[in-house]
């Protein structure tokens, strides 16, 4: 798998979230939970990924088969929670 960011948007992230965007590369991404996120409207395509076992959500858009990051941050186990319902949805 191919990553890229924004350095800005990284160097933003982690002041305000404290994860770096390099930890997608630590990641098996097949064990990930990935769904749309549908939040807004972004005028493309973007995903949400969970890792359970390291505790975080990473938004991301593909763009010419490359994973563009776009956030990174930890999550609570309520939302794990919540991500295990859908999952058996």
């Amino acid at each position: 798998m191919e990553f890229d960011w924004d350095e800005d948007k990284a160097i933003a992230n982690r002041a305000k979230h404290g994860v770096e965007f390099e930890l997608v590369y630590t990641l098996d991404w097949s064990t990930l939970v990935v769904r749309p996120d549908a939040r807004h409207d972004y005028g493309e395509e973007r995903w949400q990924a969970l890792s359970r076992e390291r505790r975080v959500l990473i938004v991301f858009a593909v763009r010419n088969g490359i994973y563009r990051i776009i956030s990174v941050r930890k999550v609570h186990s309520k939302e794990i929670r919540q991500w295990a319902r859908l999952k058996r949805s």
